[in-house]
C-alpha cells in the first residue's frame, strides 16, 4: 500500500483519539499515548496529546495521533517532491560508490600514503550521505508498512474491543509507531546537513532498527491476541447458542405441557358440560315441546254416532280378515259423498279398545292450511305426547328432546319438512304397546299432501304394535296408494240400518216436532236416502225448522233426488229474503277461496275493501251484524262456530264451482284472483304505507321492542297467503298485477315484510315469495311481465324507507335498522358483496350514532363481522370479535349468549387460519356459555361442538374428533333427520376422521350417505356436494382402490365439477398424480404435479393455497427420485424469508433483494414436512433459530369447505 494512501485510513484512525471506546473502556491509541509519554520519551517535548492542537508543525509543539501521522507522512511526501532528477541520480551514484567502498579499501591498503586519507575523507563523506539516504528510505517503507496495516489493527480494536489482551496489545503497538512516527517528525523537520551529522554522531540508525523491530513484535502480539479473542469468542457464541438450545427445548417441553394440560382441561370442561346437559329438567323440555306442537291444533266437531250405529263395521267379514292379518296393513272405510264415513271413523275413535288411540279429521273447509302433512305430523305427535301411557315409556324423553331442538331451529312447526316430523312420529311409536291411528277427510288434501301422507300411513301400518284406518270419498290417488289395503265400502245396504237409528234417534229427541210423521219420514228416508247421511241430516234438519205440519208434509213430498238438488233448494227458500245476488256470490267466491276460516267480522271487512287508486275501506258495503247476516245470505250451506265461518261441507264447495246458474256458480281461479285482490288491498291500507307503521315493526324485529297485539282485521291472513292466491291466478286482470307491482315496490311491502319476519324469525318468507312470484311471472303473457317489474324486489322499498327515514328527522336509528334487515335479506339470499356493503354501513352508522357499547350497535357490529368470515377475512373477524365478546360480556352480560356466539364465530376465525390453541380455548368457553344460555341441543351449541372437532382433528386429535362429529350427527339425525344440513354436515367430517383412522369401511359408508343426501337436497354440482365426492376420492386413495380412484377422478375432472374453485382443483389433480405413480407412471405424475405448481405461480397469491404446499412436498420427492435434486430444491423458493431484528422489530428481507440459499430452502422443505406432520410449534423453532419466517402465513388458511379434504393427510409417495 503507498504512503499516499494514508488519507483513506484516517477516518478508522481518527477514532483513536476518543477517551474511551464504546464498551467504556479506554481507546487503544490513548493507552499507546499514555505508554509514550511514561515510558518512550524522558523529553516533555516529544509527548504528544489527546486534545487538539494548533496546525504549527514545530518540533517540540504536543499534538494528537492523527496529527502525528499526517504530519510525518506530509514531511515525507515534501522530502520526496522535493528531489530533483540530477539530486536521485547523484544519491543513486553515492549508494553504489558505497556498496564498493570496501573493494578500495583493500587497495588503498596496499599504499598507505596521501591517497589513503584522501580516500578516507572521501570515504567517510559517502557513507554519511548513503546512511542519510538509506534512512529516509527505510522511514519511507516503514510509513507505508504502518499505513497498510493500521486499517487491519483498528479492525482488530473494533471487533474485540471487550478484551483486554487485544487493548493492551493494541496499545503497546501504538506506542512504538508513535515513538517511530515522533523521532521520524523530528527527523524530518531537520535540515539534510543537520540529519548528515545525526546519523554520524548519534545511534539513530540502531534506535530506529530496535523500533521497528519492536514495532513487529507488537503486531506479531496484537495478532496473536486477536486469534485468542475470536476462539474465545465462538467458544462463548456455542455456549450461548447451547443456552439458547436448551431454552427452547425447556419451552417446547414446556409447551407440549401446556398442550396437554389444555386438553385435559377441555376434556374435562366438555365432561362437565356433557353431565349438566345431562341434567336438564324434562318438564321444561315438555313445555317448550307441547306449545310448538299445540299452535296446529284446532276442534272439528263430528257428532257422535248413535247407540248401534256402525256395528256392522266390526262384524264385517272385512274387518276379521284384518285381525287375521295382524293389521299388517291399513284398514280403508270410503264411500261416496255424505255416505258418513266420518261418522264411523267417530264410532271406531270411541269404541277403541287399543291403549293408545288417535284420531286426525281432515276438514279443508274449515282450514286448508292445516290439510297438508306437517301439520298432520304435529297434531299426531301432540296428542301422543299427551297422553299418559306415552309419557311413561322409554321414548318419551328422547322425543320430547327432539321436538325441543326442532323448536329451536323453526319458530314455526309448519316450517319443518314432513318427514323429519314424521321419523320422529315412527321412531315414538315403535317404543309404546298397541297404538291405533284414526285418518278422516284424506280426499280434502291436495294431491301432494294425499301422496305423502297416505305413503306414511301405509308405512305406519307395517310396524307390528300399529293399526292405521283411513276413511276417504272415493279417489283415484287414494285407492292407487291403498291398493294393497283393507277395504270397507258404505254402500246403501251398509249403511241403511245406521241411517234408521238416526232417524229414530232424532224422533225420540224433538218428539213433538217429528213423531207426527216418524212413519212418513223413515218411508221417505228408506226409499229416496241412496246412503247420503249428509242428505237424511239436511232433511230432519228442515223438518225441524218448518213452523207447521203442512208444511213438514210438503218438504217430505218434494225431496230432493240428490244432496246437490238440496243446496239447490237451500238457496231458493234464501233467496226470499236475499237483497243483492252478488253480494251473495262474492262471499262464495271469498268462502270457495279461504285457506282458513275467518271471523264473520273479516268477512265483513273483506267485503268492505275497495281500491280505485288507493285502499278505500267502505263501511257502506260492509255487513251489519256480520254473523246473522252470512247466516241469512248463505243459510245451511255455511257453519258458523267460534264466531267463524266455513263451508259446511267439502260437497259445497264441489256443487259451488260445478253450478250451472252464473249467480251462484264460481270458479277456483276467480276466487283466488278474488282473494289475491283483496288480500293486497288490505295490505296497502294508508296505515300499512306509513314510516309509523314501519318504525314500529323494525324496532320490534331489530331493537327487540314489545310487539304489537295480533291483527283482528284480516291482516294477518292477507299477509300469509295474498302471494299464494296471486300465483294461483292462471289469467290474472291487468288491475290485479299492477296493484301487485304497486305493492312490491311500496312502504307496504316493508310493513308485510317485517310482520312475517316477526311470525316466522327470518327473511326466509320473503325469499320465498320471490322465488315463486318470478316463476308464475315466467307463465304470464309478455304484456302482463312487463307490468311487474321483480328487479329491485325488497332492496328497493327497503331502500327508499331508510332513505324516508333518514330525510325524515326523527329517530336517526331508523335508516340504519331498516338496513340492517335489507342485509339480512342480501345474506340469506347469498348475495354476499351487497350484504357486506350494507351491513358495513349499518354497523359504521350505528357505532358513530350511538357508540360501540350500545347494544344496537353491538348487534350490527357482530352481523357485520359475519360478512368477514363469508369473505376470507379471518384476522379481521378474529379481533372483531374478540373485541365484541369482551364488550358483550360487559354490556349485555353473561346470561345471554351474545357473548358466546361472538365466542363461537371467533374460534372459527382461529380454525381457518390454523391458529387451532387459541380456537381451542375460545370454543371450549363457547360451550360452557352456551350450554346454560341456550341449551345442549341449540344450533349455536353444535355448531361450537362442530367446530371444535375440527380443531382437534386438525390437531392429530382425531378419535376425539370423532366423538364430537358423532354426537351432533346422531342427534341431530334424529332430530330433523339424515338430509338436515347440520346433520349432513357432522356425517361428512365422519368420513374424514373414520378415513384417518383407517376405518375404511365405515368411512365409505358414511361418504355414500353424505352424496346421496346433498345431490338430493343440492344438486350434483355445489361445493358442498363437490367436497364429499372428494373425500370419497382420497378415501379411495388411502384403501388403495386405485381404478376406482381414478374413475371419480375423471368424473370430477371430466364434469368440470371443480373448475371454479382452484384449490378444489388442486386436490382432485394432487390425487390424480399419486393414483399415477402408485399405478406405475412416475413420469405422468410429475407432469401433472408441474402443471399444477406452475399454474399456482401463474395465479400468484390467487394460487398459493393450502393444498399447492402439499403438492410441492409430493413433487420433490418424485423429482429427487428422477435426480432432479435441484429442482426439487427450487420448488421451496418463496415460501420463507430472512429477518433482521431493526429497533427491537423483526423485519422481513425481500427475497428479492437477497436470493435465497439452498440453506433456506432446505429449512423451509424441512419446516414444511414438519407442518405437514402437525408439528407446527416445531417448524416454528426451526425456523426463528434459522432467522426465517413463513413468506405468507395465510398460505396455510384451511379451505372453508363442508367440510374440506384434508389432503395433508393422505397416502403419499
Amino acid at each position: 500500500m503507498a504512503v499516499s494512501k494514508v488519507g483513506t485510513c484516517m477516518s478508522s484512525v481518527s477514532g483513536g483519539s476518543r477517551l474511551s471506546s464504546p464498551g467504556g473502556f479506554p481507546t487503544p491509541i490513548s493507552m499507546g499515548v499514555e505508554l509514550f509519554n511514561q515510558q518512550l520519551t524522558l523529553d516533555p517535548r516529544k509527548r504528544i496529546t489527546n486534545t487538539s492542537t494548533s496546525a504549527s508543525n514545530s518540533q517540540h509543539v504536543p499534538c494528537k495521533f492523527e496529527d502525528l501521522l499526517k504530519t510525518v507522512v506530509s514531511l515525507n511526501e515534501a522530502r520526496t517532491q522535493s528531489r530533483s532528477t540530477a539530486t536521485t541520480r547523484i544519491e543513486t551514484a553515492l549508494i553504489a560508490i558505497n556498496s564498493h567502498a570496501n573493494a578500495v579499501d583493500v587497495l588503498i591498503q596496499q599504499q598507505p600514503d596521501i591517497t589513503a586519507v584522501v580516500w578516507g575523507a572521501f570515504r567517510f563523506l559517502i557513507g554519511i550521505a548513503a546512511k542519510e539516504i538509506e534512512g529516509s528510505e527505510r522511514i519511507h517503507e516503514a510509513l507505508a508498512l504502518i499505513v497498510e496495516n493500521l486499517e487491519r489493527w483498528n479492525k482488530y480494536i473494533d471487533l474485540f474491543d471487550e478484551f483486554e489482551g487485544v487493548r493492551k496489545a493494541a496499545a503497546r503497538l501504538f506506542s512504538q509507531i508513535i515513538n517511530f512516527l515522533v523521532r521520524a517528525r523530528i527527523y524530518y523537520q531537520k535540515s539534510r546537513a543537520a540529519r548528515h551529522v545525526k546519523i554520524a554522531f548519534s545511534p539513530w540508525p540502531e534506535k530506529y532498527k530496535s523500533i521497528m523491530n519492536l514495532i513487529n513484535q507488537e503486531s506479531s502480539s496484537l495478532e496473536r491476541e486477536a486469534n485468542l479473542a475470536f476462539q474465545i469468542r465462538c467458544l462463548r457464541d456455542q455456549q450461548v447458542q447451547q443456552q439458547h438450545l436448551e431454552l427452547q427445548q425447556l419451552e417446547i417441553s414446556k409447551q407440549e405441557k401446556y398442550r396437554n394440560e389444555s386438553c385435559t382441561r377441555s376434556h374435562n370442561i366438555r365432561l362437565n358440560i356433557q353431565n349438566a346437559a345431562a341434567g336438564i329438567q324434562d318438564a321444561v323440555e315438555h313445555r317448550a315441546a307441547m306449545k310448538w306442537l299445540s299452535r296446529n291444533q284446532t276442534s272439528h266437531h263430528i257428532a257422535s254416532a248413535e247407540e248401534g250405529t256402525c256395528l256392522w263395521i266390526h262384524q264385517s267379514e272385512v274387518w276379521r280378515n284384518w285381525g287375521d292379518d295382524e293389521y299388517s296393513k291399513p284398514l280403508c272405510i270410503f264411500g261416496a259423498p255424505g255416505t258418513g264415513k266420518s261418522t264411523a271413523a267417530q264410532h271406531l275413535f270411541r269404541t277403541s279398545t287399543a291403549k293408545i288411540t288417535l284420531s286426525h279429521f281432515f276438514r279443508s273447509v274449515i282450514n286448508n292450511d292445516l290439510a297438508k302433512p306437517t301439520p298432520f305430523a304435529a297434531a299426531v305427535l301432540y296428542d301422543l305426547l299427551q297422553n299418559e301411557i306415552v309419557k311413561s315409556t322409554e321414548g318419551y324423553t328422547t322425543t320430547v328432546k327432539q321436538i325441543a331442538a326442532l323448536s329451536c331451529s323453526k319458530k314455526c312447526v309448519n316450517d319443518v319438512p314432513f318427514n323429519h316430523l314424521w321419523r320422529v312420529v315412527q321412531a315414538l311409536v315403535e317404543t309404546l304397546p298397541q297404538v291405533v291411528l284414526i285418518v278422516d277427510g284424506l280426499d280434502e288434501c291436495d294431491e301432494h299432501t294425499r301422496a305423502e301422507v297416505g305413503t306414511a300411513i301405509v308405512g305406519l301400518s307395517s310396524l307390528k304394535n300399529t293399526r292405521t284406518i283411513v276413511s276417504f270419498r272415493n279417489n283415484r290417488q287414494l285407492n292407487t296408494i291403498f291398493r294393497d289395503a283393507f277395504r270397507i265400502e258404505l254402500t246403501p245396504a251398509s249403511v241403511t240400518n245406521d241411517i234408521r237409528l238416526y232417524v229414530e234417534a232424532e224422533v225420540r229427541r224433538h218428539p213433538k216436532k217429528l213423531e207426527p210423521l216418524a212413519v212418513e219420514l223413515l218411508e221417505t228416508v228408506m226409499k229416496s236416502a241412496k246412503a247420503m247421511f249428509l242428505w237424511v241430516v239436511l232433511l230432519v234438519d228442515e223438518l225441524k225448522q218448518a213452523e207447521t205440519l203442512e208444511i213438514q208434509r210438503q218438504c217430505l213430498a218434494t225431496v230432493p233426488r240428490d244432496l246437490f238438488a238440496f243446496y239447490t233448494k237451500i238457496l231458493q227458500k234464501t233467496e226470499s229474503k236475499l237483497h243483492s245476488k252478488s253480494l251473495r256470490r262474492e262471499i262464495f267466491l271469498v268462502l270457495v277461496g279461504l285457506r282458513k276460516a275467518l271471523r264473520c267480522q273479516e268477512i265483513s271487512f273483506v267485503l268492505s275493501l275497495k281500491y280505485e287508486t288507493m285502499t278505500v275501506v267502505d263501511n257502506y258495503h260492509a255487513l251489519v251484524e256480520s254473523e246473522e247476516a252470512l247466516s241469512r245470505i248463505c243459510g245451511d250451506l255455511v257453519r258458523i262456530s267460534d264466531a267463524r265461518i266455513h263451508l259446511a261441507h267439502e260437497t259445497v264447495k264441489d256443487y259451488l264451482l260445478c253450478h250451472s246458474d252464473r249467480s251462484i256458480q264460481v270458479t277456483t281461479d276467480e276466487a283466488e284472483a278474488y282473494l289475491a285482490f283483496k288480500c293486497l288491498v288490505a295490505l296497502s291500507q294508508q296505515e300499512y304505507r306509513s314510516l309509523n307503521k314501519i318504525s314500529i315493526l323494525i324496532r320490534q324485529n331489530v331493537g327487540a321492542a314489545a310487539a304489537e297485539d295480533e291483527d283482528k282485521y284480516f291482516y294477518q291472513y292477507a299477509a300469509t297467503h295474498w302471494y299464494g292466491h296471486l300465483i294461483a291466478v292462471k289469467d290474472p286482470e291487468v288491475r290485479l298485477v299492477q296493484l301487485a307491482a304497486s305493492f312490491l315496490d311500496g312502504n307496504e311491502f316493508v310493513s308485510w315484510s317485517e310482520f312475517v319476519y316477526r311470525l316466522s324469525g327470518s327473511q326466509g318468507t320473503a325469499l320465498e315469495v320471490e322465488s315463486k312470484l318470478k316463476i308464475w311471472k315466467a307463465s304470464l303473457k309478455d304484456e302482463m311481465k312487463n307490468l311487474l317489474p321483480l328487479g329491485s324486489y325488497f332492496s328497493g322499498p327497503y331502500r327508499a324507507a331508510a332513505e324516508e327515514f333518514n330525510q325524515n328527522g326523527g329517530d336517526k336509528t331508523l335508516p340504519f335498522l331498516t338496513l340492517y334487515q335489507l342485509g339480512e335479506y342480501f345474506n340469506l339470499a347469498t348475495r354476499i358483496q351487497e350484504a357486506f356493503q350494507v351491513k358495513r354501513t349499518v354497523a359504521e352508522g350505528l357505532v358513530k350514532l350511538l357508540g360501540e357499547r350500545n347494544p344496537l350497535a353491538l348487534k350490527a357490529e357482530s352481523a357485520f363481522a359475519l360478512e368477514y368470515l363469508g369473505q376470507r377475512l379471518f384476522p379481521e373477524a378474529e379481533s372483531t370479535f374478540a373485541r365484541l365478546a369482551q364488550i358483550q360480556r360487559e354490556v349485555i352480560g353473561k346470561n345471554r349468549p351474545d357473548c358466546y356466539q361472538s365466542l363461537q364465530r371467533q374460534g372459527m376465525a382461529e380454525l381457518w387460519m390454523t391458529k387451532f390453541v387459541e380456537a381451542d380455548s375460545n370454543l371450549t368457553e363457547s360451550l360452557q356459555g352456551l350450554l346454560s344460555t341456550t341449551g345442549p341441543q341449540s344450533f349455536l351449541y353444535l355448531m361450537s361442538q362442530l367446530t371444535l372437532g375440527q380443531v382437534l382433528e386438525y390437531r392429530g386429535e382425531v378419535r376425539r374428533a370423532s366423538l364430537d362429529y358423532e354426537h351432533v350427527w346422531r342427534y341431530r339425525k334424529s332430530t330433523l333427520g339424515p338430509d338436515n344440513p347440520m346433520a349432513v354436515w357432522a356425517r361428512c367430517a365422519m368420513v374424514s376422521v373414520y378415513r384417518k383412522l383407517r376405518l375404511y369401511e365405515q368411512a365409505e359408508k358414511a361418504v355414500l350417505e353424505v352424496i346421496d343426501a346433498r345431490t338430493r337436497t343440492l344438486g350434483p354440482r355445489t361445493a358442498s356436494t363437490v367436497d364429499a365426492v372428494i373425500q370419497r376420492l382420497v378415501l379411495y386413495l388411502d384403501s388403495e382402490r386405485f381404478s376406482e380412484a381414478l374413475e371419480i377422478a375423471e368424473f370430477i375432472l371430466d364434469g368440470d365439477l371443480v373448475d371454479e374453485w382452484f384449490e378444489r382443483l388442486c386436490q382432485v389433480e394432487h390425487v390424480r398424480a399419486l393414483l399415477e405413480l402408485f399405478t406405475g407412471s412416475i413420469d405422468v405424475a410429475i407432469d401433472i404435479l408441474e402443471a399444477l405448481v406452475a399454474e399456482s405461480l401463474k395465479r400468484n397469491e390467487e394460487g398459493r393455497v393450502r393444498s399447492v404446499l402439499w403438492v410441492r412436498l409430493d413433487l420433490a420427492t418424485l423429482l429427487r427420485r428422477r435426480g432432479r435434486d435441484d429442482d426439487a430444491l427450487m420448488l421451496f423458493d418463496e415460501i420463507v424469508t430472512r429477518v433482521r431484528t431493526e429497533f427491537n422489530e423483526v423485519v422481513s428481507i425481500s427475497t428479492w433483494e437477497i436470493t435465497q440459499s439452498p440453506h433456506d430452502l432446505q429449512i423451509a422443505e424441512e419446516a414444511l414436512r414438519l407442518v405437514r406432520e402437525i408439528k407446527t410449534f416445531e417448524a416454528e423453532v426451526l425456523l426463528k433459530k434459522n432467522e426465517l419466517k413463513w413468506v405468507r402465513q395465510e398460505d396455510f388458511w384451511i379451505l372453508d369447505g363442508n367440510p374440506p379434504a384434508d389432503t395433508a393427510w393422505m397416502k403419499r409417495p
